[in-house]
């Protein structure tokens, strides 16, 4: 039974939602099927069990059912997407709301429309949410209404026609540039250009409209879109602005995802050098988790972690980032917590210029993310020729940096993958340049090196790079 379709509804269920179905499906509104209970009750209690059997002959054997098991589980399967049906528009006051519209308008029951018509109205006007969810119920509410109105023939249809109109263009307009943004960080990560001329016209008819920015729904993506596009920080402030202003307007997991799109944002302004977005993504960071908007089912993702400590450092907050590191700790994932903690506090000791603390506590750590294994062998390396390249053990730290690249390749993503060979590459020129005795093969040596510096992308990289070579060309 483990690879039918049934069983892999059913062990999606939760306790609770297990204890739902069993009540919808003794209701004789929706099923009188036996049969259909028996296996109910059969997949309920194995579930309870620490060592389940889900064997079909040992149901079939347990229960004595009128009908075939196939034709029973088939059932079963129906009901249950019956029953995620009838929860979610009963879930979903908006579906019930206009279903129940729907209805009455089709029954011609024409006080309890324009009863049902007007609480409709009234309850969406009591809605803090204005995203797109809420103008296409608008949207729909108001093409019900016309269709009502336009059955009983009745004065009041060109009116009717310009509200119905107005709630489908901002339904429409928002759906459409939200989907743009999406486009936009989906060419990022997948680097592969998608059509999207279409959105040019919708734009520009947007900026000739300006009274459609007054509905943050369009407002907060098209300052998104127009901050992708355009140089400067003006219409990324505005998106910021819309966030904070409009906040209780949007749906938590809608707000998660805006607050992704702006934080993606600085990130790739920052790399290109604008080093005033760094401020904005450690606002936003700190906002959306004080908030809640970027916890996952109450945690931390280490990502977030790292980097927000990391932009704290960069910003010389030494003090903030070890407060940060701390407060966020417990909501990290416990089985990778330690590491990840230990793996952060020898990062502020290192961007704080403490080499010697940095060095003890990243030896201490250790753990499978290749990613952050990378870093960590970087800073050791960073270390190791800051404070003596011409050591034995600092060829070797380079070495064994080099074998865990190449041994650990098929894991790394391919930008990172370049970027770590690029690294270590340069690292090695760099040994070579500050050994190298022979001042004609020196000269070679420090164009190459150059050469490669200016390859690098990480900024701060070529920055260290740049220092060091300055370093050791004063001391020859």
């Amino acid at each position: 039974m483990e690879k039918t379709k049934l069983f892999a509804q059913f062990k999606s269920l939760n306790s609770s939602e297990v204890t739902a179905l069993g009540k919808f499906l003794i209701s004789p509104i929706y099923n009188k099927d036996t049969d259909v209970n028996a296996l109910f009750n059969f997949l309920k209690s194995n579930k309870k069990k620490k060592k389940p059997n889900y064997n079909r002959h040992f149901f079939e054997k347990q229960y004595k059912t009128k009908k075939k098991f196939n034709k029973i589980a088939s059932d079963l399967s129906i009901l249950i997407e019956h029953f995620w049906v009838t929860n979610s528009i009963l879930d979903d006051e908006f579906s019930k709301r206009l279903s129940i519209l729907k209805q009455y308008r089709k029954r011609n029951l024409e006080e309890c429309f324009i009863r049902s018509f007007n609480e409709f109205i009234k309850f969406l006007n009591n809605q803090s949410l204005r995203n797109d969810s809420y103008w296409n119920t608008l949207y729909l509410v108001l093409l019900e209404h016309l269709e009502y109105i336009t059955s009983l023939k009745s004065r009041g249809n060109a009116e009717s026609w310009k509200k119905v109109l107005e709630s489908f263009e901002i339904s429409y307009l928002s759906g459409v540039i939200k989907m743009l943004c999406v486009s936009l960080t989906q060419e990022s990560v997948s680097k592969e250009k998608f059509e999207t001329d279409i959105y040019k016209f919708l734009l520009e008819y947007i900026g000739k409209k300006p009274a459609l920015l007054e509905n943050p729904a369009i407002a907060v993506y098209y300052y998104f879109y127009k901050a992708e596009q355009e140089p400067g920080i003006g219409f990324f402030n505005e998106m910021v602005n819309c966030i904070h202003s409009f906040d209780d307007q949007f749906a938590f997991e809608e707000k998660r995802d805006i607050y992704m799109l702006a934080i993606s944002h600085c990130i790739k302004r920052y790399n290109k050098g604008e080093n005033q977005f760094l401020e904005k993504y450690v606002e936003l960071n700190l906002k959306g988790l004080d908030r809640g908007y970027l916890l996952k089912s109450g945690q931390i993702s280490q990502f977030l972690y790292t980097n927000t400590i990391r932009c704290f450092c960069l910003l010389n907050r030494f003090k903030i980032a070890e407060s940060f590191a701390n407060k966020y700790k417990e909501l990290l994932d416990p089985k990778i917590r330690e590491d990840v903690y230990v793996f952060c506090i020898g990062k502020i000791l290192f961007y704080k210029g403490d080499y010697t603390n940095a060095a003890i506590t990243l030896s201490k750590f250790k753990s499978n993310d290749v990613l952050n294994d990378l870093d960590v062998r970087n800073m050791l390396l960073k270390i190791a020729i800051n404070d003596d390249p011409f050591a034995e053990t600092t060829e070797s730290l380079l070495r064994n940096a080099n074998t865990q690249l190449t041994r650990k390749k098929d894991q790394i993503p391919p930008n990172w993958l370049n970027h770590y060979d690029s690294i270590f590459k340069t690292m090695h020129t760099l040994l070579r340049y500050i050994k190298e005795p022979n001042s004609k093969e020196k000269t070679l040596i420090e164009k190459k090196l150059l050469k490669e510096i200016e390859n690098i992308k990480s900024k701060l990289d070529r920055e260290w790079f740049l220092k060091q070579l300055n370093k050791h060309k004063k001391g020859d």
